[in-house]
């Protein structure tokens, strides 16, 4: 779907939108109500997102001017009033998955041809170096799936499982990279493990496709793989040599989410230590991005 968020708080804004993206959807985002009025009379959209507190302002302008539906996000749904029966109201905190249904249903009531989303596989969803770390961190805690225990906001992959092990095993967990913490109640012990969707090591220029030109002055370059499943070796083999040149040249190169042809077809031809090094994905976020994980 084409959609138009809108929020005033960037933070918000832009990492819901992010994630959006992720979904597979056309997003344009928007920080103020003039901004959002002028976005409908330039372009069509198939829905609106709007927080109903816009500063001073409120959405209810927004919504009347709007000719798709409109979801608003309120921490007051009370305040929503004399807006349209077509209006969907969600409230604050609002999991983003409940978004998404909400978006879907949306998406099918209109009419639209694709298919239903089917249940997530994480393994498939997940890039791959976020879920070596998740398949290493279940096996250390002894767990043996993570369905349902995973939560993605297309930023940040937080596991959540129930924790009963040891010291040793929290020091092996911590050697992965990443952000680890232990939340104990009355009912049950929680280990918490999150990382970069990306994992693109802290001041590194990207991720960039494999396709993307790289920056003439970036000392610093994270090539993320995720997308290129499809790779043929021999595009991966010219890959790792202009990666080792590059390296020669004084530069630092970092592969993200290696598949695992490829990662086997280099090991097979004896050039697992062409691969440029690969730092441990970490928790660090744009500051504006921060406020989201809490």
């Amino acid at each position: 779907m084409k959609i138009l968020f809108v929020d005033d708080e960037e933070g918000i804004r832009e990492g819901c939108s992010s994630y959006l993206r992720l979904k597979g959807h056309t997003v344009r985002s928007a920080a103020s109500l003039g901004s959002a009025l002028g976005d409908l009379v330039e372009d069509e959209f198939d829905l609106v997102v709007s927080d109903w507190r816009l500063g001073e302002e409120l959405a209810r302008d927004l919504i009347a001017a709007a000719t798709c539906p409109c979801i608003v996000v309120s921490g007051f749904p009370e305040e929503v009033t004399g807006c349209s029966p077509g209006v969907h109201v969600l409230a604050k905190p609002m999991p983003m998955d409940l978004l998404l249904r909400t978006i879907e249903a949306l998406d099918s009531s209109e009419g639209g041809e694709e298919e239903s989303a089917v249940a997530s596989d994480w393994e498939r969803d997940l890039p791959g170096d976020a879920a070596d770390r998740v398949r290493l961190v279940l096996t250390l805690a002894g767990e043996k799936g993570a369905e349902g225990r995973i939560s993605d906001d297309g930023n940040l992959i937080t596991l959540r499982i129930p924790w009963s092990g040891t010291e040793a095993a929290l020091a092996q967990i911590e050697t992965l990279g990443g952000d680890l913490r232990v939340l104990a109640d009355e009912a049950e012990t929680t280990l918490e493990y999150r990382v970069r969707r990306d994992g693109c090591p802290e001041g590194f220029s990207g991720p960039l496709g494999p396709e993307t030109p790289w920056p003439e002055n970036a000392r610093s370059l994270a090539i993320d793989l995720h997308r290129a499943k499809e790779m043929r070796p021999d595009t991966f083999l010219d890959l790792l040599d202009r990666c080792r040149a590059a390296e020669a040249e004084g530069r630092e190169i970092c592969l993200l989410n290696v598949p695992t042809h490829l990662s086997l077809f280099a090991d097979a031809l004896g050039r697992t230590g062409d691969l440029p090094k690969r730092r441990r994905a970490g928790p660090s976020l744009p500051e504006v991005l921060s406020e989201l994980w809490g």
